[in-house]
């Protein structure tokens, strides 16, 4: 276990708590799995949901993956997996879906009476993550008659074809190579040992940002994050492929004559980068093109989708203050004007 003050949960809360309307929304981080990346961002995203004086008490939750936990193991809150890490994506999403079940029914237990709405927001491969969750729900009439997922917001979504992209085509070589996890932890204890400040030089250069070299340099030192890292971005290039949702029950591409999809869909929002290491362009265009709604009647239900203005900002938009800013600000908008004021 490392020793450090970084959590694996963040939790923020604004508007007002007497409300009977109560708004969670649940971040779901990318790969590396940890929230305290997303500090920031989360930061920026409750001072502007407390700037828009929203009426609704708003409560913001953030948990790390499986196997990224900087806790000690009988701290962690939802250690439900039965064999130790790493964790395959699969058994991520499976996580996930665990613990945003446990925290809506807490939620709903904590404010009886209320009416609880739930809103996901993903980052990269937590977008993935998070389209699986909505999927599952979707099934689950126990789940519907406690909260609601009324919507989702993808930042960079890595959600297709990720072994098309710059990134996708180098580490699909890389990461099969048998034993890697476990080589570069043993690297990384000894320079723990012998030249701690190396590995500090080490996590700042290869932080892809001015901020989160801290938590790059706790990750490395923690028990398995290394090989959670390297295990889970495996399953990923080999599992993210195809768009594997069904057209009329997540994408919301429905038969006008087929009322049985229209009841309580979830509202679908995809912010896309410019120029992005983890998404082809084309696999982006192609998204684009094929789901993004047109403005028009018949596509109503379809997702809103987005480029960034800012033409700069890149993947790890969470690890620059002034990124953090920019991808937080376009959240918000969404939630409050995409989302909050259009179900009521």
């Amino acid at each position: 276990m490392v020793v450090t003050e970084f959590q694996d949960i963040i939790q923020f809360s604004t508007g007002n708590p007497e409300s009977s309307r109560k708004i969670l929304i649940y971040f779901v981080p990318g790969n590396p799995g940890l929230v305290e990346y997303y500090r920031r961002f989360l930061e920026h995203l409750r001072g502007l949901l407390r700037e828009a004086k929203r009426k609704e008490h708003i409560l913001i939750y953030a948990a790390s993956h499986d196997g990224f936990e900087f806790q000690e193991e009988t701290k962690r809150l939802h250690n439900h997996q039965n064999h130790a890490p790493p964790y395959s994506l699969a058994e991520e999403v499976q996580g996930l879906i665990s613990k945003i079940s446990t925290r809506a029914h807490q939620t709903a237990e904590e404010h009886p009476g209320s009416t609880l709405d739930v809103i996901l927001v993903g980052h990269s491969v937590g977008s993935y993550m998070l389209l699986e969750a909505i999927e599952w729900y979707q099934q689950q009439t126990s789940e519907k008659a406690v909260y609601n997922i009324i919507g989702a917001i993808c930042l960079f979504p890595t959600i297709v074809d990720m072994f098309r992209s710059d990134k996708g085509r180098v580490f699909k070589w890389i990461l099969p190579i048998p034993g890697l996890g476990l080589a570069l932890t043993g690297i990384i204890r000894l320079l723990q040992f012998f030249s701690p400040g190396l590995l500090t030089s080490l996590a700042k250069k290869h932080t892809p940002g001015p901020e989160g070299w801290e938590v790059t340099e706790a990750l490395a030192k923690s028990d398995y994050g290394i090989r959670q890292v390297i295990y889970m971005a495996r399953r990923e290039l080999s599992e993210i492929t195809h768009d594997k949702w069904h057209p009329a029950t997540l994408w919301g591409v429905v038969d006008e004559n087929d009322a049985s999809h229209l009841n309580a869909r979830t509202k679908l929002f995809f912010l896309w980068a410019h120029k992005d290491y983890w998404v082809h362009d084309d696999t982006r265009d192609e998204i684009i093109a094929k789901r993004r709604t047109r403005g028009t009647h018949e596509t109503r239900h379809w997702p809103c989708m987005e480029l960034l203005e800012n033409e700069d900002i890149p993947h790890t938009f969470s690890l620059d203050p002034e990124h953090c800013r920019c991808v937080a600000m376009k959240t918000a908008e969404w939630i409050v004007e995409g989302l909050l004021e259009g179900v009521r």
